[in-house]
């Protein structure tokens, strides 16, 4: 039987030389197919490569490997064992073991994970389905997904039920403010407000694409961790270049790759709050945001203790397209990226709406219950850092602080997006054996938070594959 070399890029693309490094940490390898060793991996031969042990990469190994054999290449160590990662209360984007790190050329700074499960092992933890719309929009097969999307449920999403008392302020004061219906615990994307899903367990233990792999066959599956692609082989024959090896580098750029604007907002709290992480989502109607919300304890000078509420906003469907370059040829280089946010004026008109809700959100009676008395005994929220105005009348304000508060979600996809780098199968365009299934080609980030369909993609498009290889 002929090879089949299925090849899957992180977004920011080709990321990964196929050699075996000293790992940096000594985390738990759960699974006996995971490895280390680069001779324990090259001692067989596999119907599939899969580069990028990431949020679509492990439920597609774990789906491919049921019936073919499979080997994943990922330039990250394992998730297990590592606190920062599997503690809600963690900082894994800070942890250079599982993140790296990068600034844009618009100046944001964002970070890429580097750890086998991706950025399900670095991430706020919400899970929220995309809405049937943009379902049936992709052309996706709507039983399939729903299968798919259960599939991943079984294992790795959560329902909360009970929520931070910052969260449960915020949930009132979305409501109060006008961002209706209230829709209860759904995993489902619904216009209004409700309480998410989460990878995050009742214990606060993370779930990662990684556990995933708990599906996989272990007779057909080799993992190897701390492995990084420099590049693709292809071989020339009568048709097209077909992929047939790893260790690949590449020198093109993506030409529309975006980034989801965020806006974040940091109450200074007068009464006590707990750590939560983000529990729910207001989902706008009229403007094309997303807001949730979440609340830290932090020493002040390492003495006071400041109580700190967050409210996040999203812009979730932009218009604005950015690019992508390499600087150099090393593939653990970080990319030159330019995401040009707001760019496109209609972009600063849906964040000026966006923040008029906000607004009514800080002065709604639930998140004015946190605010401090001053000395005319009025409430004053207190912001540390840029703060919401009291009114909403001047927009060119508003649309000032758009560009002031400008921060990200790490949400960016679209750098092989479906029609123009792929097709509609998600194989790379003039060239066999060599698909792309990930983030990046979306057109339009899913949902509030992506990674729920990622990890749905992987299984889908395993199944598809899977059924190709049948029918041929």
């Amino acid at each position: 039987m002929e090879k089949i070399f299925l090849l899957i890029s992180c977004l920011l693309m080709f990321t990964h030389q196929f050699c075996s490094e000293a790992a940096t940490s000594n985390p738990e390898y759960p699974y006996p197919f995971m490895t280390a060793d680069a001779q324990k991996a090259a001692s067989r031969s596999y119907d599939y490569i899969v580069v990028g042990g990431g949020t679509a990469g492990c439920p597609l190994a774990a789906t491919l490997s049921q019936h073919y054999s499979v080997l994943v290449l990922e330039r990250g160590d394992s998730p297990y064992g590592i606190l920062d990662v599997e503690d809600f209360r963690g900082s894994p984007t800070t942890n250079p073991n599982v993140a790296q790190g990068f600034v844009s050329e618009d100046g944001v700074q964002l970070v890429r994970a580097r750890v086998l499960g991706g950025g399900s092992a670095i991430n706020g933890g919400v899970y929220s389905r995309a809405s049937t719309e943009y379902i049936r929009k992709i052309k996706w097969d709507e039983k399939l997904v729903y299968e798919s999307y259960e599939w991943v449920e079984r294992l790795n999403a959560f329902q909360q039920y009970k929520l931070s008392t910052w969260n449960s302020a915020t949930k009132d004061g979305l409501l109060q403010a006008g961002v209706l219906p209230y829709n209860g615990h759904t995993f489902d994307h619904l216009v209004g407000t409700k309480i998410s899903g989460s990878i995050f367990d009742e214990n606060g233990k993370r779930h990662t694409a990684a556990d995933l792999l708990q599906y996989a066959n272990p007779e057909n599956i080799v993992v190897l961790l701390n492995a990084t692609a420099s590049r693709i082989l292809f071989s020339l024959g009568s048709g097209k270049p077909k992929a047939s090896g790893v260790e690949f580098r590449s020198n093109n750029d993506g030409k529309q790759v975006q980034d989801n604007p965020s806006a974040t907002f940091t109450i200074v709290s007068s009464k006590p709050l707990e750590d939560s992480y983000s529990q729910l989502a207001g989902i706008l109607d009229n403007s094309q945001n997303y807001i949730e919300s979440g609340s830290l304890v932090q020493q002040n000078n390492g003495t006071n203790t400041q109580y700190l509420g967050v409210l996040d906003i999203k812009l979730a469907f932009p218009l604005s397209r950015g690019d992508l370059w390499l600087k150099s040829i090393d593939p653990r280089d970080n990319p030159y990226v330019r995401y040009n946010y707001y760019s496109h004026s209609l972009d600063l008109q849906r964040c000026v709406k966006g923040i008029k809700v906000m607004v009514n959100l800080s002065m709604s009676s639930s998140i004015q219950e946190f605010a401090f008395i001053d000395s005319g005994n009025s409430k004053t929220l207190q912001f540390l850092g840029i703060a919401l105005p009291k009114n909403q009348s001047n927009d060119d304000a508003l649309a000032k602080l758009c560009k002031e508060a400008l921060g990200t979600f790490n949400h960016y996809h679209g750098g092989c997006q479906a029609g123009l780098v792929v097709n509609e199968r998600y194989l790379v365009k003039g060239v066999d054996n060599f698909r792309v299934v990930d983030g990046s080609i979306y057109k339009d980030s899913p949902s509030t938070n992506p990674q729920a369909t990622t990890m749905m993609l992987g299984r889908y498009m395993g199944i598809h594959i899977l059924q190709e290889r049948t029918i041929s």
